[in-house]
């Protein structure tokens, strides 16, 4: 075979094999961006979206303890129901949080429920699991459960006003915000 004979073969096959190769890359490219812009929408969606959250906060020498529901997200959230097991009822006997069902709670909101420290320390059962349900303005649901435990000695940091030294209290208040950034 001498070599005039390949040439025309050769200039055949390379443009099938450019346009072969091109095409490849066109469709793994096609696929990678695809595959991008999903994983970018979903991140948008994440970020953007609320982030409803149930805790137990306590202050010390306070009579009362509190369980707040806030939204940490960016976006509204409309409660659907928030579910406590076992029930956990008021001192009147009405669940807790049960009047929140059908209302929003607009980023950054928080709703506090309070009890006397004498009623905490007289419930039987001091575990509980807490499930908040919700839905975006987009009618995406949402689902978080915590578990809150009334028997925790755990309590945050918080200054009041003590005596009638200004410069005490200014200290005792940078003091508390130093341990609320650590």
């Amino acid at each position: 075979m001498n070599i005039q004979d390949i040439i025309p073969a050769i200039q055949i096959l390379t443009p099938i094999l450019a346009i072969t190769i091109s095409t490849v890359s066109l469709v793994v490219t096609s696929r990678i961006g695809a595959k991008a812009a999903r994983l970018t929408k979903e991140i948008a969606e994440e970020r953007e979206r609320p982030y409803v959250a149930i805790y137990y906060h306590s202050i010390p020498n306070y009579d009362y303890k509190t369980i707040i529901i806030k939204n940490f997200g960016r976006t509204g959230a409309h409660i659907q129901d928030i579910i406590f097991d076992p029930i956990l009822d008021d001192n009147m006997g009405n669940p807790v949080f049960a009047k929140l069902k059908g209302t929003s709670l607009a980023p950054a909101q928080s709703i506090t429920y309070s009890f006397k420290s004498s009623f905490i320390r007289n419930i039987k059962q001091k575990e509980y699991q807490v499930s908040a349900n919700y839905y975006d303005g987009k009618n995406k649901e949402f689902t978080e459960t915590f578990t809150i435990n009334f028997g925790s000695e755990v309590e945050f940091r918080s200054t009041y006003r003590t005596s009638d030294d200004f410069t005490k209290d200014i200290s005792y208040t940078l003091q508390d915000m130093y341990h609320k950034m650590i």
